[in-house]
């Protein structure tokens, strides 16, 4: 086949599959919609609910639910994030896209100005490109687009150095041709941060990707690497070795010149360069590639050269008739296929990412639930061991509060009345079940504020010295004032004289006793309450604890873990069946 047939036979089979894709859906619209269906229900489900009638238990539920919230947000960030990261399967989805790319200087660009075709109208020639307007290259650079008449080339000056070598390739250059759309990415080692991303997505998103590497320098250890990665990801790629060509001199002209001339570099060069590189692929484990199909040596400037001197023979040498059939022959026989198998695996991939999200956010709320069942055990069906606790700590406290207030009391301090001991005691009650509860479940003093009406006791009385009387009878003499006793004794009591006689007489005495401050009256009474707070209210303020605030919480985590279900089984329905092909 002459070089003008084989280069009409790629553009018009290049023309003639545009209408081979339009048939072709995407599957990210329904996964955008999947993921604001969970979002949505997810917002639903954490809304808290309305409890204004006990003091504290909106927030509580607010403050319990938020971090649950925060995750499954998070979740579905990263879910939209995985599916944003498909943007080029449905941009590019009307073309079979042919992603290149590979080390600088490898010739990609000017391989893909051949492609393009310009160069051969600019030359005269008159080819099936001649059917279609100049294709127009659209550059990406860092966000940027802009357009160009042909692929920027790395140019050398007459020292042979790179001339600004950023400017073509760190860009992002790509083109039409019909139904083909052809995406020159930047080198290896010298795409800028901002195109990184950008590249990666054309490359992953391609539906076939030639490798180039020049074939002076191919086989390097980045080659290797990338063309591991693109085997172990499956994708369907060609290995061209380009620039497989050289210069000779010839025989010196009329005035004395030697002539230069470009040439194929010998059968034994190609085969040598190839038999390294088929080598190094089978140690990776990549044997099925195809010598002289998916590993092709090439000369694009033999190619042209060629064209312009109308030598067949150098065409042939160039193996760019044979780069086309295979490019003909993919897009016959294997871009239909291939336009599933690329947007299909990288959804099914996308969406086997987000399951394994979910699946780990699920793992999340049922360690989550499992917490919680074991706090509402632990007030409710098992909370012996965390009422005993309690109990303890509040018998420690009070009998320790009674016996100081004692001690003051036995020094001469003033009694301790009924209303004061009952507002302490219930205050060191309230205290220690706050503080039980709180290391259970956090936030639940805001609930139990509402219940220290509940937790107040009476003491059944003052804290006070006892006393007691004891009454006895003794003898004792006493004088008493007598009548004068004869003559004498009234001549003198005339006078005023006073006689006085003595008797004996029994004395009933009454004497007071100090018996001590009454503390057991005390604790007696203290305990027969403490004792009906821990039967009753105690453990149904627990289970009311449990019912306001573990209840909304579990409600919250089964609602998420029904959604994520929920998700998951829609996400199996959006995967798409890949056919089975080569790549």
């Amino acid at each position: 086949m002459t070089a003008i047939e084989a280069i009409n036979e790629f553009v018009d089979t290049m023309l003639g599959c545009r209408d081979m894709f339009d048939k072709i859906e995407g599957s990210d619209e329904k996964l955008a919609q999947c993921i604001k269906v969970f979002l949505d229900s997810i917002a639903e489900i954490t809304k808290t609910s309305r409890s204004d009638d006990k003091t504290g238990l909106k927030e509580i539920q607010e403050s319990q639910t938020q971090t649950l919230r925060k995750m499954l947000e998070d979740v579905a960030a990263k879910m939209d994030a995985t599916r944003k990261s498909m943007s080029f399967i449905s941009s590019n989805k009307e073309s079979f896209n042919i992603a290149v790319f590979g080390k600088v200087k490898a010739g990609k660009s000017y391989t893909g100005n051949f492609i393009m075709g310009n160069v051969i109208r600019d030359m005269g020639i008159q080819t099936s490109y001649d059917k279609i307007e100049r294709p127009k290259v659209t550059v990406i650079d860092k966000g940027k687009i802009t357009s160009s008449e042909k692929l920027a080339e790395i140019e050398s000056n007459k020292d042979g150095f790179i001339v600004d070598p950023n400017e073509a390739t760190s860009t992002i250059q790509l083109f039409n041709l019909g139904g083909m759309k052809w995406i020159d990415t930047p080198g290896i080692g010298s795409v800028t941060w901002e195109n990184e991303i950008l590249a990666q997505d054309f490359v992953d998103s391609a539906d076939l990707i030639v490798y180039m590497s020049n074939s002076d320098a191919a086989g390097t250890q980045q080659d290797f690497k990338e063309l591991k990665t693109l085997h172990d990801k499956k994708r369907r790629f060609l290995l061209l070795l380009t620039q497989s060509d050289t210069i000779e001199e010839e025989d010196c002209d009329d005035e004395g010149n030697t002539i230069a001339k470009l040439a194929p570099k010998s059968d034994e060069d190609r085969r040598s360069m190839e038999d390294y590189i088929c080598e190094s692929l089978h140690e990776l484990g990549i044997t099925e590639l195809k010598r002289g199909y998916e590993i092709l040596t090439i000369s694009t400037k033999l190619a042209l050269e060629a064209l312009k001197n109308n030598d067949q023979a150098m065409w042939d040498a160039s193996n760019l008739d044979k780069f086309l059939a295979i490019l003909i022959d993919i897009t016959k026989n294997e871009s239909r296929d291939l336009k599933i198998i690329t947007p299909g695996k990288r959804i099914n991939s996308a969406i086997d990412e987000i399951i394994k999200i979910l699946n780990g956010a699920k793992d999340t709320l049922n360690k989550h639930s499992q917490g919680l069942r074991e706090v509402e055990e632990k007030l409710t069906d098992n909370n012996e061991t965390l009422l005993a606790e309690m109990k303890n700590e509040c018998y420690g406290k009070i009998d320790s509060f009674i016996t100081k207030k004692a001690q003051e009391v036995e020094n001469g301090g003033a009694s301790v009345s009924a209303s004061d001991i009952n507002r302490l005691i219930s205050a060191e009650v309230y205290n220690s079940v706050m503080s039980a509860c709180k290391d259970a479940f956090a936030g639940s003093e805001k609930i139990l504020s509402s219940y220290s009406e509940s937790l107040k006791i009476q003491s059944g009385g003052d804290l006070s010295m006892k006393t007691d009387t004891i009454s006895h009878t003794r003898r004792e003499a006493y004088s008493y004032e007598r009548d004068p006793d004869g003559f004498i004794e009234n001549v003198r009591a005339f006078f005023g004289k006073k006689y006085y006689g003595s008797s004996v007489r029994d004395v009933t005495v009454t004497t007071e006793i100090k018996l001590g401050v009454n503390i057991a009256q005390v604790m007696s009474s203290i305990t027969s309450s403490l004792d009906e707070l821990f039967i009753t209210q105690i453990p149904e303020i627990l289970k009311r604890l449990a019912d306001e605030i573990i209840s909304p919480v579990r409600r919250v985590q089964e609602g998420a873990k029904s959604q994520i279900d929920s998700t998951i089984t829609k996400l199996e329905g959006l995967k798409i069946a890949v056919p089975n092909t080569k790549g």
